[in-house]
């Protein structure tokens, strides 16, 4: 049995997104309805990955947003195909949807006809995007399997550190970092690091998995601590070879012990 399409409604009139959501209804869609465009971005996902859905937002809602949020709705187009409604269709309407990356721009007064064939166009346009959010959300699901210090040295595996080096960041052996590279990669359902970079690298950067790997590429963590605790046993000893140097007479040397000699 196929799974009936969801239709997001982000706009702020009541009247209209009434008539809206009562038109998609007759043709048996369900609906979500947003007042805010934020809350689209504060609550997406709204539904399952594997059910088709698109976005259908308001164009003067979308216009309030600054330019750098409406390049964040432009972003989650390989998850989700939208179309946008607009009071008048005109040069400025048309360049706000392909900076939104909507499918389709559809005036208003809105005929039933014409809306229904943008929404036909937008479901059929997710399709692919489907797969992407299926993945996604499998992706997801493995990563949370993973043990926190099996997360922690696949962070490190996915931006090329190597066995060698995770161990002396965590201050473990190399064979504990391989065996816990081994146990994620098996919980992750791929052979090697590359296949594992391979799949991540497909997520979209706006869902938490995308913004989680775009975090993968800065240092580990445990890599700084371990550089600032190097530092500053450095300057330790730094500051006692001072306090030596300081104590001995003028003229005097220091022998092998650090002891001044006259």
């Amino acid at each position: 049995m196929s799974e009936t399409p969801v239709i997001i409604l982000a706009h702020d009139d009541d009247k209209l997104r009434q008539s809206i959501r009562q038109s998609l209804a007759q043709r048996g869609l369900r609906i979500v309805e947003l007042t805010t465009i934020e809350r689209f971005f504060r609550d997406y996902p709204f539904v399952p990955a594997r059910i088709p859905q698109c976005l259908l937002v308001d164009e003067r809602m979308a216009g309030r947003i600054d330019a750098e949020t409406q390049g964040q709705l432009s972003e989650y187009q390989p998850l989700l195909p939208s179309v946008m409604v607009t009071g008048t269709i005109d040069s400025s309407a048309a360049r706000l949807a392909v900076r939104s990356g909507a499918v389709d721009l559809v005036g208003e007064p809105i005929s039933e006809s014409r809306l229904f064939e943008a929404v036909d166009a937008a479901l059929k346009e997710d399709e692919p995007r489907r797969l992407v959010r299926m993945l996604t959300e499998n992706l997801q699901s493995r990563f949370a399997s993973l043990t926190e210090r099996e997360s922690q040295v696949l962070q490190c595996l996915l931006q090329g550190r190597s066995n060698k080096e995770i161990a002396y960041d965590f201050v473990v052996s190399i064979q504990t970092v391989a065996r816990n590279a081994a146990n994620a990669l098996k919980k992750m359902g791929v052979r090697n690091i590359a296949e594992l970079q391979r799949l991540v690298a497909a997520v979209p950067r706006v869902l938490p998995l995308g913004n989680a790997y775009a975090r993968f590429r800065v240092d580990c963590p445990l890599s700084r601590l371990r550089s600032q605790t190097v530092d500053d046993e450095r300057g330790v000893h730094s500051t006692a070879a001072k306090r030596v140097d300081a104590s001995a007479p003028t003229g005097a040397l220091p022998n092998s012990s650090g002891v001044s000699q006259p």
